[in-house]
């Protein structure tokens, strides 16, 4: 069991999310930086999609009353080891409060959270007040039960991915379904210049400052389906970036879709970064996609060794 000391500036469990509900207006959800999380769970022994914390910006302060073994991923945590799997004593408190680089660190625990499943999964969806804990961040006073299994593992450093970067954070995108709705220059400036990521920005989108985006003249657009990583534009001309939270149906213009692998990258936008869109081709998404997963896939293999000693 784990008591919630202090909380966090916006703490919940996540998985990775609840597909097949969409057309009940339920988005997928889950974790935003879906490669953290999935690795941290691989570090502890755990399936992927293991049930763990998403800390946003400020993690929360952690009083373990009983052996465990986790793994932070994702945004760096002040002090405390990255990337590896390490045991914690009854007793201990863990302290999460202080992320120096990134948005969203992961918290995995050997045997992951354990909370009730609501369709099929145990994110939290805070908007519709289901999943994790009551539908809602943690709170101070919480207690989490942790699910038996996982694995007691060496503190061994995988070298797997960091979202510390200096600079602009580029993220990669196709046309969207409106592309044609922009003028030829808007469409050049759209993939040329730097947006900054708006302090309204949450799970369900990050909210873009700049210059200013249009289509060719105004126009309405009956609702249609939204997916991750749509770059829709409302008449304000602010571009949003859809995340897992989004609403599953939008009237606005998608001049553009982020692929699912810079998703990663989007998740770890803090508000005031930079970031612009780089164009690539459908084929080159997948391409992409597929050694995204075949990187999962030799650290999955890695693990492996470590677990099952071959």
């Amino acid at each position: 069991m784990i008591l919630v000391q202090h909380p966090g500036m916006y703490t919940t469990i996540q998985d990775l999310g609840r597909p097949g509900y969409e057309s009940q207006g339920v988005p997928r959800g889950g974790a935003a930086d879906r490669f953290a999380f999935r690795t941290g769970n691989l570090l502890v022994g755990n399936e992927e999609s293991a049930a763990s914390l998403e800390s946003t910006l400020s993690g929360p302060i952690l009083k373990f009353k009983q052996h465990a073994v986790v793994a932070i991923t994702g945004a760096q945590v002040a002090d405390l080891p990255m990337n590896r799997p390490w045991r914690i004593k009854a007793g201990q408190t863990v302290d999460l409060r202080q992320i120096t680089a990134g948005c969203r660190a992961y918290l995995a625990i050997a045997g992951g959270i354990d909370v009730p499943e609501i369709m099929d999964s145990r994110s939290t969806y805070t908007r519709a007040k289901i999943g994790g804990m009551h539908g809602r961040p943690l709170i101070k006073g919480d207690t989490l039960t942790i699910r038996p299994g996982g694995k007691q593992l060496l503190n061994e450093h995988w070298g797997i991915y960091s979202p510390a970067s200096t600079g602009t954070t580029v993220l990669r995108a196709i046309k969207g379904p409106q592309w044609n709705w922009f003028s030829e220059s808007t469409q050049q400036q759209f993939f040329k210049v730097t947006f900054r990521v708006g302090v309204q920005s949450d799970r369900m989108g990050l909210r873009l400052e700049g210059t200013p985006i249009h289509t060719i003249q105004p126009r309405e657009l009956i609702s249609e389906a939204t997916a991750l990583g749509t770059v829709q534009v409302p008449p304000g001309g602010n571009p949003i970036l859809l995340m897992p939270d989004r609403p599953t149906l939008g009237g606005y213009p998608k001049i553009a879709a982020v692929i699912a692998t810079d998703m990663n990258r989007a998740a770890q936008a803090r508000p005031g970064d930079e970031l612009r869109f780089a164009q690539v081709t459908l084929e080159e998404a997948q391409k992409l996609r597929s050694e995204t997963e075949r990187q999962l896939q030799w650290f999955r293999m890695g693990t492996k060794i470590k677990h099952e000693g071959i």
